[in-house]
């Protein structure tokens, strides 16, 4: 509700406003770095810890740090009227597969909702989902505005392998 009266209020002053939608930033270039009080991370660590990841259905849709930033610059240059929302998500959906001390638990919660999200996308038989059920989120705005976006590449072995070597230098894993 804020946003949406906050806009209109901006809209009635005659000042452009955009409201961008980012979807989970997860870390990037050169490292890998990824806060570790953050969910996937508290994930990975509490999996080491039990010896077993959990299994997952769908697709990832994340975003590099470096990505989002050089995003956002090439968004606010655009030489085109900006539309009042934007959208910034991963266009190459990952195939599905395995992401491959435990404090996990505070986030006990969140992790059976996507379990119990991922449970009914695996017996639905819909593959053009995000994981854990998450809302698949319209991109088209932020290609036309951001050739960063219309080139955002599917996670692969090497981001993973960035981030898992972040967490470990930091003392994290």
């Amino acid at each position: 509700m804020t946003p949406v009266c906050c806009s209109q209020i901006l809209a009635k002053s005659g000042t452009q406003v955009t409201s961008l939608r980012i979807g989970q930033i997860c870390g990037g270039l050169p490292d890998g770095a990824w806060a570790t009080s953050d969910w996937l991370p508290i994930l990975v660590k509490s999996s080491v810890a039990l010896g077993a990841l959990p299994s997952a259905t769908g697709f990832v849709s994340w975003l590099p740090m470096h990505t989002v930033s050089k995003t956002l610059v090439e968004i606010a240059f655009a030489a085109d009227k900006l539309p009042e929302a934007i959208n910034l998500k991963r266009t190459g959906n990952a195939s599905d597969g395995d992401v491959q001390a435990i404090p996990a638990m505070k986030l006990l919660g969140f992790f059976r909702t996507i379990s119990e999200s991922d449970y009914v996308i695996a017996n639905s038989g819909l593959h053009e989902v995000e994981s854990g059920g998450l809302a698949k989120f319209a991109t088209a705005k932020a290609q036309s505005l951001s050739q960063t976006m219309r080139e955002v590449q599917p996670i692969e072995a090497q981001d993973v392998n960035r981030w898992v070597g972040y967490w470990r230098c930091c003392g994290f894993l």
